[in-house]
């Protein structure tokens, strides 16, 4: 049986950013709670967090299987402050960074976390995941042309 070695062989760099992911979405929710205006507050960006994580499991996994676990971890504390920001909004009806009526391209406060929903479990990973792995074909393929022979690095004559 092929047991994923990512909990195994990353379990701390899993483990950070999960818990960065976190902070910075409660960060970013604390912020405009604050009042701090959305352009300083959209510097605190969980986007930036799973694009690195994103290129850092692309190339630190070997199986795809581990790749595909990487992107569902990286989405799931994305989608959870989401969820929970987009809940307060509704329930409370004070708008923060997470919804803003200006920007919200006409949808509701509660379409709007039904989209993250489904984005959050479904769109979000497997578009990251299809990242994670056109970066790890393009490692391998850099990876196996550096080493392999008749590339024209052979210093060996006819």
């Amino acid at each position: 049986m092929n047991n994923f070695s990512l909990f195994r062989e990353h379990r701390g760099t899993v483990t950070w950013f999960v818990l960065t992911i976190l902070g910075v979405g409660i960060l970013r929710f604390l912020l405009s709670l604050m009042g701090v205006p959305d352009q300083l507050t959209t510097y605190s960006s969980m986007t930036v967090v799973i694009l690195i994580g994103l290129i850092y499991f692309a190339i630190a996994c070997r199986s795809w299987r581990d790749r595909l676990a990487a992107a569902y971890l990286l989405f799931l504390p994305y989608t959870f402050v989401e969820v929970v920001t987009l809940g307060y909004t509704r329930i409370t009806g004070q708008f923060t960074i997470f919804h803003r009526q200006e920007h919200a391209l006409g949808i509701t406060v509660g379409q709007h976390l039904g989209v993250m929903v489904i984005q959050g479990v479904t769109l979000g990973p497997v578009v990251s995941f299809l990242l994670m792995s056109v970066i790890a074909w393009a490692r391998l393929k850099l990876t196996l042309g550096a080493r392999t022979p008749g590339t024209g690095n052979s210093t060996t004559a006819n």
